[in-house]
């Protein structure tokens, strides 16, 4: 799969975060400029070249919407006519949500459009070159930006924190990453306990309780799709709010029977915590809980409420309960 991240060098920071994130998906190929660019190579062709790529993951920003550069990516973009659901919008300038801020943008264009227009003006046609050219990409940007900039803007567009995270998940719930051979073997090798040589410190914690919670989202979403298969009453709408919550609806001959909250929290402010709620809605009511604990050498999940035995629990044995427990004793009725 092809993706190309269309940004600003001048927010090369969370461009380089991104990149280095989606390297290590051996299926994913993240093509960027400054990688796939050869010296004395072709910016515009390859530019050019998105209209070849399944998705596009554009970090916006204050020097992304000055960019013609980067402005000529959203042109080729928008051509397709569908394309808002083959894009990833990372918005790093919130502003772009104000009506006036968005005024000052197609003023900015009308303005670089107007400063062009007068340099040009006088100027012999036979000895314009591209300047027509770039005359008219001016007035293009201008004419589009507003438009593009509500189209952003009516995405539930996540925080930037986490922001690789939620792409990954998109690309698991449209089912282009979960059929991969590699997921099945971490969904088997998930019911293992880490061993490990002493008593994990906070950072190893908050990772594994990280990692923990997206292989049991994972898992999840599998469960629900097999449950579909078998039974063709009932139905799941699994909707990511953000990184850290899911809310699963289940119906069963198109009435609601069961809604669950899985969420990456904690009682008392963070993340060292996997929680489940009966009610979506609320934000401080949870039914159960799973901490990380540490025991003989290994860590391991251990139910803090609700259902289970006091042992340590790996993710599909975690997995197993909440489906047992919270989800499928609602659905034989």
């Amino acid at each position: 799969m092809d993706i190309f991240l269309s940004y600003c060098w001048k927010d090369d920071e969370i461009a380089n975060k991104i990149y280095d994130y989606f390297k290590k998906n051996h299926s994913i190929t993240l093509h960027r400029d400054k990688i796939d660019i050869k010296n004395w190579g072709s910016i515009k062709e390859y530019m050019q070249s998105l209209n070849d790529m399944e998705y596009i993951i554009l970090i916006i920003s204050e020097n992304y919407l000055k960019s013609s550069n980067c402005m000529y990516e959203v042109l080729e973009t928008i051509r397709d006519r569908k394309y808002r659901n083959k894009i990833f919008p990372v918005v790093l300038d919130k502003g772009i949500y104000n009506p006036i801020n968005k005024a000052k943008y197609v003023r900015y264009w009308e303005n670089e459009f107007n400063e062009l227009k007068n340099a040009i003006d006088g100027i012999n046609t036979q000895n314009l070159g591209n300047l027509s050219n770039d005359l008219k990409h001016y007035q293009n940007i201008a004419s589009n930006i507003s438009d593009f900039i509500d189209t952003v803007a009516d995405m539930n567009n996540p925080l930037v924190d986490g922001i690789e995270e939620a792409i990954e998940q998109v690309l698991y719930d449209r089912e282009i990453l979960v059929a991969k051979k590699d997921d099945n073997k971490c969904e088997k090798s998930v019911n293992i306990l880490p061993t490990v040589s002493s008593e994990p410190t906070d950072l190893e914690i908050d990772t594994y309780v990280n990692q923990c919670y997206k292989s049991g989202r994972i898992l999840l979403k599998q469960k629900c799709h097999e449950i579909e298969k078998n039974n063709p009453m009932i139905k799941v709408k699994i909707e990511d709010v953000d990184t850290r919550n899911t809310i699963y609806h289940f119906y069963k001959n198109g009435q609601t029977t069961r809604k669950i909250k899985y969420s990456l929290g904690s009682m008392f402010g963070g993340n060292d915590s996997i929680m489940i709620s009966n009610n979506p809605i609320s934000s401080n009511s949870y039914n159960g809980m799973y901490q990380v604990q540490y025991r003989d050498g290994k860590i391991g999940l251990k139910t803090m409420m609700g259902f289970g035995s006091n042992g340590l629990m790996s993710v599909e044995e975690m997995v197993e309960q909440i489906w047992k427990e919270y989800i499928e004793l609602y659905l034989r009725y």
